[in-house]
């Protein structure tokens, strides 16, 4: 039932190996069907597959293979998947929305070297680490058509570059220009060292 708190259990077993068996469980609540107001699906993190199909619709039609464990290599170019819901058409039957994703560094990995770790925390109490700081902003617009829809999907490939390992924080800000109305989701997720 929508906005009720449920726990969702998944368990996997691997056919391949003996005994393998993987358990995790979570909380969550269920999303409202309420379409006067403006909410985003999960954000899924995947991989891009080249395509010959269309190049937007549900996640599994555009060549997503979604990546559970929420870990990036440095380098790494990865394509994030939301759903909007609620987006408001204005008279001429238009969605005008932004879209703002922000990604900081929560906690930099700095491995199992003493040196190296000793190093990081004085740079820490003397404020030259980038931990907190906002290392990518990515803003856009967008004026479409709504169409038949009642989602809007988004789709879009990012990589960090050289961003540094460690822990970081995803946010996701959609803002109807329509309605004036704001969502927001978020995600942490980590980039593994060489």
């Amino acid at each position: 039932t929508a906005g009720q708190n449920v726990r969702l259990r998944v368990e996997v077993r691997d056919a391949s190996l003996r005994n393998a068996m993987g358990r995790a469980s979570s909380d969550l609540t269920m999303l409202t069907t309420d379409s006067t107001k403006l909410s985003n699906s999960d954000l899924v993190f995947a991989n891009r597959l080249p395509s010959q199909g269309a190049i937007t619709g549900r996640w599994n039609t555009i060549g997503l293979v979604p990546r559970g464990d929420l870990v990036l290599a440095q380098r790494d170019t990865f394509s994030l998947y939301w759903e909007s819901y609620g987006l408001k058409p204005d008279a001429d039957g238009r969605l005008k929305y932004e879209i703002r994703l922000i990604v900081t560094l929560e906690e930099i990995d700095r491995g199992t070297n003493g040196v190296r770790r000793f190093l990081g925390g004085i740079s820490d109490v003397v404020g030259l680490s980038t931990e907190g700081d906002e290392q990518l902003g990515l803003r856009f617009e967008r004026n479409e058509p709504l169409g038949g829809r009642d989602r809007v999907p988004e789709l879009v490939t990012l990589g960090l570059g050289s961003a540094p390992a460690g822990r970081y924080h995803l946010e996701l800000i959609v803002t109807d220009r329509n309605s004036k109305q704001v969502t927001r989701t978020q995600r942490q997720f980590h980039i593994r060292g060489p």
